[in-house]
């Protein structure tokens, strides 16, 4: 657009992770804890649910029965919260994740560790 003489003018956005954790409520990382972003679809899934801190799993909703029977399978359902179209209509936010949950491509998964003491 610029080459064909327009003015332009480049704004920053809000990352879509950073959205789905204000929708729902609740902080990214806490005391100096890791954030690990990755898509739905990396191929090593199994492993990076078991890293330390704080788990986002970008474009969930195509992958979203393997994603949730990984996290079944790691215990992690009841550390899960799903975003969908987070600043869109039809956003929805899910604290209690099941394993035959639907969604769409504008999904994000947050999965925090469990807090200590």
């Amino acid at each position: 657009v610029r080459e064909r003489g327009f003015s332009t003018e480049v704004v920053p956005g809000l990352p879509s992770f950073c959205a789905a954790a204000a929708a729902a409520g609740i902080p990214l990382c806490e005391a100096g804890q890791p954030l690990h972003l990755f898509p739905a679809s990396y191929g090593e899934l199994e492993e990076a649910l078991s890293w330390k801190g704080t788990k986002v799993l970008m474009k969930s909703g195509g992958k979203l029965g393997d994603v949730l029977n990984s996290l079944a399978k790691r215990d992690l359902l009841d550390r899960a919260v799903l975003a969908e179209n987070v600043g869109m209509e039809g956003q929805r936010v899910l604290h209690s994740l099941t394993e035959n949950e639907e969604s769409g491509y504008f999904s994000v998964i947050l999965v925090k560790d469990q807090e200590e003491g």
